[in-house]
C-alpha cells in the first residue's frame, strides 16, 4: 500500500485529478493539450541533451 504523504501518491492522485479535467473536454482539446505535453517535454529533453 501507497502512503498518503509519499509524493508517488501525491502524483497518482494528481494525476486521476487531471485526468478528469481531460475527460470532461472536448476530445478534439484533449489530443492538442496531450500532443503540447509531449512537444513540450521533448523540446526540454533535446535542451537537457544538447
Amino acid at each position: 500500500m501507497l502512503h498518503i504523504n509519499s509524493p508517488h501518491c501525491y502524483y497518482i492522485c494528481l494525476y486521476k485529478k487531471l485526468e478528469k479535467e481531460y475527460l470532461s473536454l472536448p476530445s478534439f482539446l484533449w489530443f492538442l493539450k496531450v500532443i503540447y505535453q509531449y512537444f513540450f517535454i521533448i523540446i526540454h529533453f533535446d535542451i537537457y541533451v544538447n
